[in-house]
């Protein structure tokens, strides 16, 4: 038996492209029975993490598909529900460390999200429902249309579509059939790119200035799923074209288990009028669907009007915000420290500090044992003019790692400058800080580290592999205080703290969900 609820967001197909792409770290929590190994449930979730209003790092458990998928949801074969969703919600209250917990785009038909929503104590937590429609805006995203097809593409132009598009579909169909100029090309390994640039291109043209300064993050996760949907065959991908000019192109995902087709991305030249690109192109994969047997196209988020001309009817998405009714501790989730690092590096290069005080004091509540953290936190209160709580910092990063230059010669600035103030000195040359003109330098654990650079790394509570902070020095000769202090490995932001693609297995009790999940390094 099949989860009624399953879809291709869901699918490994899907999943292992995209969890492979995300900087967030994730986790599959994987339920398996009593006396049994083989699993029955699976929740994917990832954590995101950004400051606070005030000032404190903020850990969000959200599902792993957002924000790319449609939808998201869990796994689970009938019968098992209720051991599999209380084994997922013990697991979320008490192994993971979130300040919120987000159920975004959740079908509103699923059961199962209720039910998980239940185990957790209203007295302890509130649940909000998130509106997601901005003040003003016509479609709302909370709405999906799909059409239900029939065994012919007689009857579904009969049964599914009025007469005027029954007209307009065949007429401009028969057209691009009959033309000799007209023809809509698949997408194969020798026109891949081409057709990724022309379909970009069009998107770009059409909402790339509204996208803004994310239009190019767009684009660049939308070009590397749809390379691995066709890698995984999962992609169709037709393109109309008029002679050598492209008029249109629509790339859709492919449910090959359940058979259904799922409306990616569009983008058509907008100068044409006739044919009119997104009709033909839908029409043209509606039937393509009908012919190699498909049940359902599915046009996914938002309810523009000229979906419903296809035959379209509804199903509905829900968002879910759960939120502890008292603040939770400091403490961070493991899987985010790398992450925290570079957050607080950037609150404190900005010289916001104390809100990298704060983060950094938060890295330290979950794991104590990184020598870069307590470096940079004493050089704030060396910035603060608080010598002794600074000399305590460098002190205890050289009790980790006795070797570290950096944390060496910050400790013998404060203790010289603590000397001058028994002294009454106030020679500034006490406030030289590292000579940074060592190469930069990225460590994946302390092993290998110890000799050049302060890093740490440490196992997380589950086993489930080690996380490190990367270190950078300055190549710049300079020797000024204010770059004493370690930051992230010098990577895009997109890969600064970047998922592992290969999941490592952590242990788990008896009827406990195992847990799958990254490891957050800054490489």
């Amino acid at each position: 038996m099949r989860d009624r609820y399953a879809h291709f967001f869901l699918s490994w197909e899907w999943l292992s492209g995209w969890l492979t792409m995300i900087y967030e770290p994730w986790s599959v929590l994987a339920y398996s029975p009593a006396g049994s190994h083989d699993p029955v449930a699976f929740l994917p979730l990832k954590f995101t993490l950004d400051y606070g209003d005030d000032k404190r790092l903020e850990c969000e458990l959200c599902m792993a598909g957002n924000s790319m998928a449609d939808y998201t949801g869990l796994l689970c074969l009938p019968g098992y529900e209720q051991e599999a969703i209380k084994a997922f919600a013990q697991y979320i209250l008490e192994q993971l460390k979130w300040s919120v917990f987000s159920l975004g785009n959740v079908l509103q038909s699923d059961p199962r999200v209720a039910l998980l929503l239940r185990l957790f104590p209203g007295c302890d937590y509130g649940l909000t429902q998130i509106q997601t429609r901005n003040v003003g805006e016509e479609t709302n995203h909370d709405i999906i249309p799909y059409t239900i097809l029939t065994d012919t593409w007689d009857d579904y132009l009969r049964d599914r579509t009025s007469s005027n598009t029954r007209q307009k579909i065949r007429r401009f169909l028969r057209k691009v059939d009959a033309s000799d100029e007209l023809r809509i090309a698949e997408t194969d390994a020798d026109n891949l790119d081409i057709h990724l640039e022309i379909l970009l291109d069009f998107w770009k043209s059409r909402w790339g200035e509204e996208k803004g300064e994310d239009c190019s993050a767009i684009m660049d996760y939308t070009r590397e799923i749809i390379i691995h949907c066709f890698q995984h065959d999962c992609l169709h991908f037709p393109v109309l074209w008029q002679g050598d000019r492209p008029l249109g192109a629509i790339a859709n995902f492919v449910d090959n288990q359940r058979k259904i087709i799922l409306f990616f991305i569009t983008g058509r030249d907008r100068a044409v009028k006739t044919p009119p690109p997104g009709l033909v192109l839908h029409a043209y994969a509606i039937r393509y669907a009908i012919q190699h047997g498909f049940k359902v196209y599915d046009f996914l988020r938002g309810n523009e009007e000229y979906k419903y001309s296809f035959g379209a009817q509804e199903r509905h998405l829900k968002h879910i915000r759960v939120k502890p009714n008292h603040p939770r501790p400091c403490s961070l989730d493991a899987r985010v420290v790398a992450w925290a690092f570079k957050l607080a590096v950037e609150q404190q290069q900005a010289n916001r500090l104390e809100a990298a005080k704060q983060g950094y004091r938060q890295i330290l509540a979950t794991q104590p044992d990184l020598p870069p953290v307590y470096n940079n936190l004493g050089y704030i209160y060396q910035q603060q003019g608080q010598w002794e709580k600074a000399m305590t910092c460098y002190s205890k990063a050289l009790e980790l790692l006795p070797d570290c230059t950096e944390a060496k010669i910050n400790r013998d600035n404060a203790r010289r400058r603590l000397a001058g103030y028994t002294t009454g000195s106030t020679d500034s040359t006490t406030d030289i800080g590292v000579p940074m003109n060592r190469q930069a330098q990225s460590a994946k654990g302390i092993s290998n580290a110890r000799s050049s650079s302060c890093a740490s790394s440490s196992k997380n509570s589950q086993g489930a592999g080690s996380y490190s902070v990367s270190v950078t020095t300055s190549a710049d000769g300079t020797s000024h205080a204010q770059q004493a202090i370690f930051t992230p490995g010098a990577t895009s932001s997109r890969a600064s703290a970047s998922a592992s693609s290969q999941p490592v297995q952590a242990t788990a009790t008896a009827s406990a969900p195992v847990e799958e999940t990254s490891s957050p390094e800054a490489t």
